[in-house]
């Protein structure tokens, strides 16, 4: 029996916000420019989806409860994410988000690391890497093997320990 291809795929993502509106500023043509629509908003909440494929994956911008405000988001912390990498096409897709995030400038957003080969990571690995207005640490990435860093059917090498 094969597996359905939609398995375990991300189905949402939720980004607590300081503020909502600064964020959508940021956010809105972000996300536009990568394919989501913006599909349902309220005073203290958007949702963007992916219409095109069946509205999945859906990510929410939500603002924070009033007391949460103050805790800084930390790369790396325990509940907190390291970064997201979402997926570019190719190669120009990297470089034109790079343009769009130039001119987000104003938004609080920034670029960290312009648009660069990253070899380590896996080959033609082409990325930039920037923060939200709140300091998210986010990743537009183009690898010519669709982000896949070992072929299909293959796992782990032999040998090696994933320490379970």
């Amino acid at each position: 029996m094969s597996l359905d291809p939609r398995r375990g795929l991300i189905h949402h993502l939720i980004f607590q916000v300081t503020d909502v509106q600064r964020s959508s500023a940021f956010y809105g043509p972000l996300f536009e420019f990568m394919g989501y629509a913006l599909t349902e908003c309220g005073a203290n909440f958007q949702d963007w989806r992916r219409v095109d494929l069946n509205g999945m994956p859906e990510i929410s911008l939500v603002q924070v409860a009033p007391p949460l405000a103050a805790v800084p988001y930390v790369r790396g912390a325990v509940g907190h994410h390291h970064h997201l990498a979402f997926n570019a096409e190719s190669r120009q897709a990297v470089e034109e988000c790079a343009a769009l995030l130039g001119r987000l400038a104003h938004t609080g957003g920034k670029m960290i690391h312009p648009p660069r080969d990253y070899p380590q990571y896996s080959p033609g690995y082409y990325a930039v890497f920037f923060e939200d207005p709140d300091g998210l640490y986010l990743e537009f990435a183009y690898t010519p093997s669709s982000g896949k860093k070992m072929p299909l059917g293959t796992t782990k090498p032999a040998g090696e320990d994933c320490g379970g």
